[in-house]
């Protein structure tokens, strides 16, 4: 057989070990097993939630035991004492509830070297920004906490680094659509997630109207009246988006150290937060004096009589339990700090401009090249278009998106944190209850 093959040129091949009519009843049995497979598990999942509540049983208990062993014995182990924490606002539930035991209790106010845990008391809007807040530290117990004051810087940084109409749209609507066709199934940390998606997602549709940015193409080419009418009152070109984020940098380091000022006051005292007070109102009265030089001559009279009092702050007042020789070597160490990490500080909040630029100069990229790749074909044009648009501005929206989040994250805890001198540390309060 193989010679007339190899007279007859001809091809051999083997023939398989299992017949056809074999395969397919092989196949068969696989998916009855497969079906008999989703079964057991379909009857699994439907136990899922007595094991949760397994779980969370052994949970408590295992807590209990924890907190039990945790308290001090007394009077030969006749007496435990136990210490924890609760909030003000649930003193009288927990004073009602022990008052039913046959316990003692006493409710007492923490003292300064307590180490007592936190917890947020903020409104709809600054609640969802708190997983920011927590990706850094939490505030002490005597500290302010500073969600609420930069969750406005955030919506604004990040709307201006992501920068596009387009792109802002894209992340409301997706937002919106998941929280409606998902409701049943969302936990509310994700529900919590997506509605802050949909806040920067507004924020960068507003912001990007300074711009004009639609997924890379520029909106006010359109000739459109009610297009060219908001060109005219919201437009920005390069230099005034890069003298906008140097403002807002400017803003938001000044209202850091308000925020000093009054941790401060909160903290050790009204004195311990005059030098703060007197480098606000130094700094104030210099950009007022250069943007508004006929109402306040730089170093005139005016001027003058606010700069004395505030060197006078700044130079003896920083650290008020020492005396005045050192607080003038510590003034002239401050003056040093500030004079350089101010400037830094405030050129870091370039980079919201940079962002925005960089972003939507990449879609129009895309767009360019959606356009120049695409062959004269008629049928094969738009779909090489479309494709190359959708994946071209899918990388740039993830990666600005990216972006968009880090860098506001950075100048939040980095800049704001740093003058508003805050500390962190705290631990978050844990309640013990079932």
């Amino acid at each position: 057989n193989e010679k007339v093959a190899d007279e007859l040129n001809l091809e051999s091949v083997k023939i398989p070990g299992i017949s056809l009519t074999q395969l397919d009843g092989l196949i068969a049995s696989l998916r009855e097993k497969i079906q008999v497979q989703d079964q057991k598990l379909k009857a699994l999942a439907a136990e899922l939630p007595s094991l949760k509540a397994a779980i969370g049983d052994i949970e408590q208990r295992m807590n209990y035991t924890r907190v039990h062993q945790s308290g001090t014995s007394l009077a030969d182990d006749k007496l435990m004492l136990l210490q924890g924490w609760a909030p003000a606002d649930n003193q009288r539930e927990i004073s009602d509830y022990l008052e039913l035991k046959a316990v003692y209790f006493d409710v007492a106010d923490p003292t300064p070297d307590d180490e007592v845990p936190i917890k947020f008391k903020n409104n709809k809007f600054a609640r969802l920004f708190e997983p920011i807040a927590e990706l850094y530290m939490l505030p002490k117990y005597n500290e302010i906490d500073l969600t609420p004051y930069f969750a406005p810087f955030y919506m604004v940084f990040f709307g201006l680094s992501l920068g596009d109409v387009g792109y802002g749209l894209f992340l409301f609507t997706a937002a919106t659509l998941a929280k409606i066709l998902q409701k049943s199934k969302l936990s509310t940390s994700m529900k919590a997630i997506l509605s802050l998606v949909q806040v920067l997602g507004a924020s960068t549709m507003v912001t990007g109207l300074l711009t004009g940015g639609f997924f890379g193409f520029a909106l006010y080419d359109l000739d459109w009246p009610i297009v060219q009418a908001l060109k005219e009152k919201a437009f920005f070109d390069n230099n005034r988006m890069f003298m906008l984020s140097l403002v807002l940098g400017v803003v938001q380091v000044l209202f850091g150290m308000c925020m000093k000022v009054f941790n401060r006051i909160k903290q050790q005292g009204f004195k311990y937060s005059l030098s703060t007070v007197g480098w606000i109102v130094l700094l104030v009265s210099f950009i007022v004096a250069a943007l508004l030089p006929n109402a306040l001559p730089m170093f005139g009279t005016v001027h003058l009589i606010v700069l004395i009092p505030a060197a006078l702050l700044i130079y003896f007042y920083n650290s008020p339990d020492k005396n005045p020789f050192l607080n003038l070597g510590i003034g002239l160490w401050d003056t040093y700090n500030m004079a350089t990490g101010l400037l830094g500080d405030v050129l870091s909040y370039v980079r919201l401009f940079a962002l925005g630029l960089s972003g939507g100069i990449l879609a129009s990229v895309f767009n360019s090249l959606a356009a120049g790749m695409s062959p004269d074909n008629a049928i094969a044009k738009p779909i090489v278009y479309v494709l190359i648009f959708l994946i071209g501005h899918a990388i740039n929206i993830f990666m600005n998106t990216l972006g968009a989040i880090v860098h506001p994250v950075r100048l939040t805890f980095v800049e704001f944190y740093k003058n508003s001198e805050f500390e962190g540390g705290g631990k978050k309060y844990s309640p013990f209850r079932k």
